[in-house]
């Protein structure tokens, strides 16, 4: 198996990246395309999104209720196979629709173990947020993102409405000192 890296969305990323998400479906098992049509539309409106994604990574221009977010492009090698979301931390709403993480694979490269590996990576990023577990919620008939998320010490705390909500501990509580 060749190499799994994240690399963060930049400012820089171009025609590649673009035509990466013109190709990757708008939303599948329970991933959404985090990119919209008009973003879509040309490298200039792309440049605008990359623009927007980067400023509310940084935590500036975020619409009331929404909370910071890095979106990583899954690497293999060089090529894009894939796009991850990290919330860096969770509100009431996120509580119940959307956890910490979510991930995408491109249908070309699925049933390869690219998800198994690119998952340890995002927990690795959550860790730089503070972050002492992540909520992943999956559709309860995705079984192979259950699988994913499950063979990475994913917890399934509760089933509701046909989703499955997984925690995982990536941190240890520090003990107060006195």
């Amino acid at each position: 198996m060749e190499e799994i890296y994240l690399r963060e969305v930049s400012i820089n990323d171009g025609e590649i990246e673009l035509e990466f998400l013109r190709k990757f479906p708008t939303e599948e098992n329970g991933f959404q395309n985090p990119c919209r049509e008009e973003s879509l539309a040309s490298l200039e409106n792309f440049k605008l999104w990359l623009e927007d994604r980067v400023n509310k990574s940084n935590g500036i221009g975020i619409s009331e209720g929404r909370v910071p977010e890095t979106i990583y492009w899954i690497m293999m090698n060089e090529k894009i196979v894939g796009i991850g979301r990290l919330r860096h931390y969770l509100n009431d709403n996120l509580l119940k629709h959307g956890g910490s993480i979510g991930f995408g694979i491109s249908s070309n490269y699925r049933g390869k173990g690219i998800a198994t590996k690119a998952l340890p990576l995002m927990l690795i990023e959550a860790k730089k947020f503070d972050q002492e577990e992540v909520l992943l919620t999956v559709d309860s008939d995705n079984m192979a993102s259950r699988k994913v998320i499950e063979n990475n010490g994913g917890i399934l705390r509760k089933e509701e409405d046909q989703t499955c909500y997984y925690w995982i501990k990536i941190k240890d509580k520090q003990p107060k000192t006195v």
